[in-house]
């Protein structure tokens, strides 16, 4: 696979795009309330205020808000090797895990989607909580 050392142009969507993927949005975490995968309000807040789409460029933003994974990188042969979950297990797992303000949380991961619907959950919490620094013990 080769690699394009030019960088990609950044462009602001249009509006309706931003309507469009809102209304995506909503749909989606009424989909999911509906199914019992949302259950508490901090978790509807989360799915409804994270822009699923903006962490996968390439997709269609209708594919971006489908129940369904997003695959975001491929291998030589065409084989998935990197996807965003399905939003369904997200809210559940995000439900399990009873994430709440002020928590400090490691997710091991793309750092994309799933982040940042647990940083919403967590709110801003660096003032509260100071980074913790490695280092020998004083």
């Amino acid at each position: 696979m080769t690699r394009s050392t030019e960088r990609p142009t950044v462009t602001t969507p249009r509006a309706t795009d931003l309507d469009e993927a809102s209304a995506l949005r909503h749909q989606l975490a009424d989909q999911l309330a509906e199914a019992g995968h949302i259950r508490t309000p901090a978790v509807d807040e989360a799915l409804r205020t994270v822009p699923r789409h903006a962490f996968a460029p390439d997709a269609p933003v209708q594919e971006a808000y489908a129940n369904d994974i997003v695959a975001i990188r491929h291998s030589d042969d065409g084989r998935i090797t990197s996807s965003i979950s399905a939003p369904w297990l997200q809210a559940d797992i995000l439900e399990a895990a009873r994430i709440r303000p002020g928590h400090r949380v490691l997710e091991i991961g793309s750092g994309g989607y799933n982040a940042a619907l647990i940083a919403e959950l967590v709110g801003p919490t660096r003032a509260q909580h100071p980074p913790v620094r490695a280092g020998p013990a004083t």
